[in-house]
């Protein structure tokens, strides 16, 4: 199973795009200048390609409900993770989902200015 990988959703654009392209865009999880301080994973599971395919998406994104359609796919993309890498404790993974929710949360709540800043 460690040498699949999650299926994540993402815009054409992200798949498309070349690591090059990827690194001018992403800077992994939390706000840039902070993102040392989000961890890049959830109790385990690596949730950094979540976090990249929503910075890509903040990038492109411009009006409100792309924020927010960005924020919804980025929750969904840690559930697919969460899941996938964790298919089995449910304890663990319960602990995981609600992390997972938290984060979501504050990206719904806080991503304002990044999304701002990404234009």
């Amino acid at each position: 199973m460690f040498w699949k990988k999650p299926v994540f959703i993402a815009p054409q654009s992200y798949k498309n795009a070349s690591k090059k392209e990827r690194a001018k865009v992403v800077n992994g999880c939390g706000p840039k200048g902070f993102d040392w301080f989000v961890p890049d994973n959830i109790l385990g599971v690596n949730i950094t390609e979540c976090c990249a395919i929503h910075d890509w998406m903040y990038k492109q994104g411009v009006k409100l409900w792309e924020k927010n359609w960005a924020d919804t796919v980025f929750y969904l993309n840690m559930k697919i993770a969460i899941n996938f890498y964790n298919p089995t404790w449910k304890t663990l993974r319960n602990c995981q989902l609600k992390l997972a929710f938290f984060y979501y949360n504050m990206v719904l709540k806080y991503g304002f200015e990044a999304f701002a800043n990404a234009q």
